[in-house]
């Protein structure tokens, strides 16, 4: 519909604010007002619908759908790159990642360290920390530059994402990482997580954890 995103907490919230209310309220998006998605045929309208006002998050979305093959769509990783190409040219910060995951992963072009470097810096610095994650890693890995490396893992555990703290973990067991360095990440790492924390998202972390461990049931 009007293209925003909300988490899954918000998401539940929503709901929940819905089932409770003493009215019957249909399904509907929170920002727009606009009802709920009732097929895949009507999500793939309106995201064609988005594109033709350049909408880059609708761009992006089509080419995530058209990667993993879903919402009636074939699996065409040629299209989700022009997607997601164009995209990132409108803006997408989400776009951008994703481009740069592709070209270090080979999946749908041809590996290619340098654009990944350039997609993942763009997204970097639009907050994107598994972006920064990823500029770690190829700083480290594929350019040998450790100290760099160590900054780009650092601000992205720092900002709370988990595959970057245990590499600091890690790190810090080995001796590349001194103690002051650790803790002050260590504690950046729980605030950035205490600042994202609210009742509905642990309320749907709980469901999602309840709903793994019972999937063969």
């Amino acid at each position: 519909c009007c293209g925003k995103f909300l988490c899954s907490g918000c998401v539940n919230a929503v709901k929940a604010e819905r089932t409770n209310s003493l009215r019957n309220i249909p399904p509907h998006c929170p920002f727009c007002r606009t009802p709920t998605l009732t097929s895949h045929e009507e999500l793939i309208e309106r995201c064609t619908k988005r594109m033709e006002a350049n909408d880059a998050e609708a761009f992006m979305i089509l080419g995530c759908h058209y990667h993993e093959g879903e919402m009636g769509l074939p699996k065409d990783l040629k299209k989700s790159i022009g997607l997601c190409m164009r995209a990132a040219e409108l803006g997408s910060i989400h776009a951008h990642y994703l481009l740069g995951q592709a070209y270090y992963d080979g999946d749908g072009v041809e590996k290619d360290m340098k654009k990944a470097e350039h997609y993942c810096e763009r997204a970097a610095m639009g907050g994107n920390v598994i972006a920064r994650h990823y500029l770690g890693l190829l700083e480290g890995i594929h350019k040998s530059n450790h100290n760099r490396a160590k900054k780009h893992i650092m601000i992205a555990a720092r900002a709370g994402y988990d595959n970057s703290l245990k590499m600091i973990r890690d790190m810090f067991t080995a001796g590349h990482v001194t103690k002051e360095e650790y803790e002050e990440t260590l504690r950046a790492n729980k605030d950035s997580l205490d600042e994202m924390k609210s009742d509905q998202r642990d309320r749907t972390r709980a469901v999602d954890i309840f709903l793994k461990n019972n999937s063969s049931l």
